[in-house]
């Protein structure tokens, strides 16, 4: 008699159904022992950290103490010396402000002492009444000590180097009474106010004499 075997039957729709719930049931169930465990593993390492630090000797716990005023004076002093720097940075621009908030009124004023130079030159005076020209050198005097408490300075120029960041170039002049590249003359003063150029003095930088041409040289005398 010959056997026969029989192919598995295919589930149902229902039964494939019912599976993939039983399957799903044990996952939830699995990853909820997981949690379970991890949590209960969390709760007992709390709870020794708490019987450790009662039971912890007293000098431990001071030490723990010490440690952790330690580490709050370090950041207070760290928000002291930031709140420090912040006021100091906020006075120093305070006081730039107030220093240059007036520049340009100062700036308009040097054009008055330019007025007060140009009419007190030797050639201007005399023709002036000497009482009248003692006013008018006391008021120009008066004035210039008032925008000096300002903080305004006048540049150098005379037999200093020329610096064209400081410096304004009008013309060049051949002398030998100053090195050649210094500033040989003035014909408009400049004028800073703090640290920053205010107005640029106008200036004649020297430069070397050409050679006389109507003197031999050494070879045509011989």
């Amino acid at each position: 008699m010959e056997s026969h075997s029989q192919t598995p039957s295919r589930p149902s729709p229902e039964e494939e159904d019912e599976q993939v719930k039983s399957a799903y049931r044990v996952a939830l169930e699995r990853a909820d022992s997981l949690l379970r465990r991890s949590d209960e593993e969390l709760k007992e390492e709390d709870e020794k950290r708490m019987r450790e630090s009662r039971t912890a000797p007293p000098a431990a716990r001071a030490g723990a103490d010490a440690e952790k005023a330690a580490e709050y004076l370090e950041h207070l002093q760290r928000l002291q010396a930031e709140f420090s720097n912040y006021r100091k940075r906020v006075e120093k621009e305070k006081a730039d402000f107030v220093k240059y908030a007036s520049a340009e009124l100062i700036s308009e004023l040097t054009e008055v002492l330019d007025d007060f130079e140009r009419g007190l030159k030797e050639e201007h005076v005399e023709a002036v009444p000497e009482d009248f020209l003692r006013g008018i050198e006391s008021v120009y005097r008066k004035f210039g000590e008032i925008l000096k408490r300002r903080g305004l300075e006048r540049v150098k120029t005379l037999g200093e180097p020329f610096d064209p960041e400081w410096h304004e170039a009008a013309m060049q002049e051949s002398t030998d009474a100053y090195p050649p590249g210094t500033i040989c003359g003035e014909i408009r003063p400049g004028y800073t106010l703090g640290n920053r150029l205010l107005r640029a003095p106008l200036v004649k930088v020297a430069m070397a004499p050409a050679p006389d041409r109507s003197e031999p040289s050494e070879k045509e005398s011989h």
